[in-house]
């Protein structure tokens, strides 16, 4: 495994804000060509950058639990069948309060829609469902009792883009950082 040695990086990609992330570890999901710097990267395609080949639709993933202090999902989580099973598994391979950065198409863009190999779509609403003490105002939380349990730190979504068919007012891109809650917080 490589080694990881404090870094400047920018949760979203280049131009935006950076940080500092003082690893190891990081983990890549998904992370074909573009892998993120200093992270582990898994994949399915031996042609990506991938350090470990794995199918992320086979569960448990072969990664350790309570390991990761970064976990990148970019562009992946939308590929994936089981939105609950994967939910679950990147909260077990998270520690305590660790960072997960996630972006999604949102799923009522035309880029969602029209991609055959999306098979889950995911919308700000999606997470909260993770997120009970975020849940929507006023709205009872379903008694779905997922052990994985997040907070939503930041979210934003990249909105009216120029399409060959003229300007569109739908949100494309959802991006999420979501912290991984392991224990209570402590009154």
């Amino acid at each position: 495994m490589n080694e990881h040695t404090p870094e400047e990086t920018s949760l979203f990609g280049e131009g935006n804000p950076p940080i500092t992330v003082i690893g190891p570890p990081i983990l890549d999901l998904g992370c074909g060509n573009d892998k993120q710097p200093g992270a582990w990267g898994v994949d399915i395609s031996p042609t990506s950058d991938a350090d470990q080949l794995s199918d992320l639709e086979e569960f448990p993933w072969p990664l350790e639990s309570d390991r990761y202090l970064v976990v990148y999902a970019l562009q992946v989580l939308e590929h994936l069948g089981d939105r609950v099973k994967t939910m679950e598994e990147i909260w077990r391979i998270c520690k305590h309060g660790a960072l997960v950065v996630v972006s999604v198409p949102d799923g009522f863009c035309p880029g969602y829609v029209q991609d055959p190999t999306h098979k889950q779509p995911w919308n700000i609403g999606t997470f909260l469902y993770f997120c009970p003490d975020q849940f929507i105002t006023g709205a009872e939380l379903p008694p779905y009792n997922f052990e994985a349990k997040f907070r939503i730190m930041d979210y934003h979504t990249r909105a009216k883009q120029a399409t060959p068919w003229g300007e569109q007012w739908y949100a494309d891109d959802l991006r999420v950082i979501l912290q991984a809650i392991k224990r209570e917080p402590s009154g």
